[in-house]
């Protein structure tokens, strides 16, 4: 007969999204990283300037097949499902290992 394991839940921050729970849209990255190349000082305030941008906006957006209207600028988290959290399965050994650790960290602190 096999040994028993026993397991606990750790519950921690998304590392992708840093617990928000939404990221943003690689084609929004994209748009601002080709935004900033194209207009490194922002567009001329003028009638041209504006155009200009709005044109490039235009563009960028048509090429990555939308033709009305731009994604959501951030979207939900794809490794958490938007929860802002993960959860793994532990052994109880080393969460028990992890809680002694932390409990000698406050103690040695001067927290009893």
């Amino acid at each position: 007969m096999r040994k028993s394991e026993f397991f606990v839940i750790k519950v921690g921050q998304c590392d992708t999204c840093k617990g928000a729970g939404v990221i943003q849209h690689p084609d929004w990255r994209d748009y601002w990283e080709k935004y900033r190349e194209r207009f490194p000082h922002g567009p001329r305030q003028t009638a041209t300037g504006l155009l200009a941008e709005q044109d490039f906006h235009d563009d960028f957006w048509r090429s990555r097949g939308y033709d009305y209207r731009e994604p959501p600028e951030e979207i939900e988290c794809p490794d958490c499902d938007g929860k802002g959290t993960l959860e793994s399965k532990v052994p109880l050994a080393e969460a028990l290992a992890a809680l002694r650790e932390l409990a000698e960290g406050v103690r040695e602190c001067g927290y009893e």
